[in-house]
């Protein structure tokens, strides 16, 4: 019998259209919230769905990436909105039976999936991150210097499958190597990093990192902090980085510490986006070819990780990672060919579907569906 995996759970204030999103890091609940505003749907505060919803009946659930929702009520169409149909080679088990897939093209999605169900049910939409960039949030929010700090930021791993080993090794070495590369070339600008806040403590005592301002934000307070950054030094997700490629902010990624970021850093790779990563090669080499089984895959790709960190990330000797921080802190890690190689990337895989986008929202039978539920 299934058990009841956590998610977060959200819904209109009509109280008709259901919206459930997946618990790791911003990036679903940011694609929800974005979908709400392009359908002009108010919704309520994020809670996390714990127990099953009963007696209660909704006309429509969009659904941001909960592959296995359990004891689902009772709802007329459901809309499955997923950000990695482009790894992804089959359709969850648990949204099989869904009405309408969305799939976010970060990448382009894989063509198998096409076979698998009615292929008219799949529509490629443009990615689901803020929509309106930083035009409204380019206000400080937080005491941070106005030179264009560093910005480090970790965060959306945890899994079934992550142990402390993943949430913290990799941080660490490179939050360090970072600090220590600030110290010898004497460069005045202010390190920030963006942890979960559950992550705060353990990072805010550690003596190596007395200099480095820790912040836990919501998204819409870490816009503006990204949207002030000289340099932007992240693992390598979708939400976060994409939003940086738009606006031109310079990206240098971090070795991945999880399955669905090793995936990411693969499709970097071949896009010719990724740029140097510390004791990347080796990790990628070790872990193999994957193929989007997700269910099958995520599992040995985090045992992997993990056995690859226990050998290859030793505090004393990370000479690698202080290598690679100094040229970072240097700005030689990134070159501006690459920064706007990456924003026309986004230009490409964004503006080509934002109109597919807004063709759905602006569906005849959709706003039909959405005008009788909220005027009825």
């Amino acid at each position: 019998m299934l058990t009841m995996k956590p998610y977060y759970q959200s819904q209109s204030k009509c109280g008709k259209v259901r919206i459930i999103a997946a618990p790791f890091g911003y990036g679903p609940r940011v694609a929800a919230e974005t979908m709400a505003k392009l359908l002009n749907l108010t919704i309520s505060g994020w809670h996390i769905n714990s127990t099953p919803i009963k007696n209660e009946r909704f006309e429509i659930t969009y659904n941001f990436g909960v592959a296995q929702p359990i004891n689902e009520p009772e709802t007329s169409y459901r809309i499955w909105v997923d950000c990695l149909m482009w790894l992804r080679n089959k359709i969850p088990q648990g949204v099989a039976d869904y009405d309408l897939f969305l799939a976010e093209n970060f990448f382009p999605t894989n063509p198998i999936l096409h076979t698998q169900i009615n292929g008219s049910k799949i529509k490629d939409i443009a990615p689901l991150y803020s929509l309106n960039g930083y035009l409204s949030s380019n206000k400080m929010t937080t005491h941070i210097s106005k030179v264009g700090h560093v910005l480090v930021s970790f965060g959306g791993v945890e899994t079934p499958f992550t142990t402390d080993i993943h949430r913290y090794a990799i941080p660490e070495v490179v939050l360090k190597s970072l600090v220590l590369a600030s110290r010898k070339l004497h460069d005045n600008r202010k390190i920030v990093c963006c942890l979960p806040s559950h992550f705060l403590k353990r990072f805010q005592l550690n003596p190596n990192f007395s200099d480095v301002q820790f912040l836990s934000p919501n998204h819409i307070e870490f816009l503006p902090i990204l949207n002030n950054a000289s340099l932007y030094v992240v693992q390598p997700g979708l939400y976060g980085p994409f939003e940086a490629f738009e606006n031109g902010i310079p990206i240098v990624f971090t070795t991945p510490f999880s399955y669905t970021q090793v995936c990411q850093a693969k499709a970097y790779d071949k896009e010719e986006l990724m740029g140097h990563v510390p004791m990347w090669k080796q990790l990628d080499n070790e872990i193999g070819d994957l193929f989007g089984d997700i269910e099958n895959e995520e599992e040995y790709c985090f045992d992997k990780i993990s056995n690859w960190i226990k050998v290859n990330i030793k505090e004393d000797n990370c000479t690698g990672y202080y290598e690679w921080a100094e040229g970072v802190m240097k700005n030689e890690r990134f070159s501006e060919q690459m920064t706007n190689k990456r924003v026309q990337y986004v230009k490409n895989c964004k503006h080509k579907k934002e109109n597919d986008l807004r063709e759905f929202t602006s569906n005849l039978e959709t706003q039909y569906i959405l005008k009788k539920l909220i005027y009825t």
